[in-house]
């Protein structure tokens, strides 16, 4: 009867560690590095900045990643749902320009490059009450 008794606690020792077990791993793929932090959030998008690479005194350099909801098609007619962004944000004139953009066929940046650009665009002022608003207040408070 003892012997019975362990087998079975044995059993469901087992049975809980390769579920846990599976769930980490298939898990894995959803994670964010915790040095991603929401900014603006809304049906469509979550927009996220890495606070760890946020460089720069005047003009803040920081990475920038946006997750639709949907997918999105680029003007390629590729299929995209995240994009990793490296932006400059001017304190002082309230303005911000793209440095380079990665697209991603899935959700936080995971699944196939779809496209890459690396050209600087012009910068570009900040209207008030919008997400990159939101972003220049918090790098240059």
């Amino acid at each position: 009867m003892e012997r019975a008794k362990k087998i079975k606690e044995n059993s469901c020792f087992r049975y809980f560690f390769a579920w846990f077990f599976l769930f980490s791993v298939f898990n894995q793929g959803n994670t964010l590095d915790k040095n991603w932090t929401v900014f603006h959030s809304n049906n469509s998008v979550t927009m996220y900045y890495k606070k760890n690479s946020v460089k720069g005194k005047g003009v803040k350099t920081v990475h920038v990643m946006l997750d639709f909801v949907k997918n999105q098609i680029s003007p390629a007619g590729k299929q995209i749902r995240s994009i990793r962004m490296i932006q400059n944000y001017d304190c002082a004139g309230s303005r911000v320009r793209l440095k380079s953009a990665i697209n991603f066929s899935d959700s936080l940046l995971k699944g196939t490059e779809v496209a890459r650009g690396n050209e600087t665009t012009p910068w570009q002022s900040i209207p008030n009450g919008t997400p990159y608003k939101k972003l220049l207040n918090l790098l240059c408070k």
